[in-house]
């Protein structure tokens, strides 16, 4: 088991909407900014009436310093029944269902252009190119980006190539075929 520890805050709440989304945006961008903080998924059941986040973070102790430090904040607002549950975290597991952590780096920005030659090597390249790519692709209905699991853009856009260049091989051997019959 590594250092990292996931922190799930879980309490009472009634509001929920795009109002309370917008509200709290400067409490998020609080938040991504907390010392070992790697990542936060804000969590929501309106019919429960509960409210509460997943957080991961690279030790225990910096998850241990939030908890003391976000209690104190929410109650200032007049949350109670305030529920936090530490876990640790075995690696090697959970990156084979493909969770995203790595020991001390912070999760990386996805593309979806990763494995195109020239702009999956470089996030700001990827990003800038992606509504061009996506525009292109789509005339040829390849829809890059969201395909997900193993399969990228530049793997549809060989198959397909390959399933041109062996149509065209079949007419032609077909009309070779065909010129020889009738002569």
């Amino acid at each position: 088991m590594s250092d990292l520890t996931v922190l799930i805050f879980d309490f009472p709440n009634s509001a929920f909407g795009p109002e309370r989304t917008e509200a709290l945006k400067p409490l998020a961008e609080d938040i991504a900014g907390q010392r070992g903080l790697l990542w936060k998924i804000w969590t929501e059941e309106p019919a429960a009436g509960r409210a509460g986040g997943v957080y991961l973070f690279a030790t225990r102790e910096a998850a241990e310093a939030y908890h003391a430090m976000h209690a104190q904040r929410l109650a200032a607002r007049g949350v109670t029944g305030i529920e936090a549950t530490y876990r640790g975290v075995n690696e090697t597991l959970s990156l084979l269902d493909r969770a995203p952590l790595a020991s001390g780096t912070t999760p990386q920005f996805r593309t979806g252009l990763e494995g195109v030659p020239g702009l999956g090597d470089h996030p700001l390249i990827g990003m800038m190119a992606q509504p061009y790519l996506t525009s292109w692709l789509s005339q040829y209905g390849i829809a890059p980006f969201g395909l997900g699991h193993d399969q990228n853009a530049l793997d549809v856009m060989r198959y397909r190539q390959f399933l041109g260049m062996q149509r065209q091989a079949v007419a032609a051997a077909a009309a070779v075929d065909r010129h020889a019959y009738l002569n």
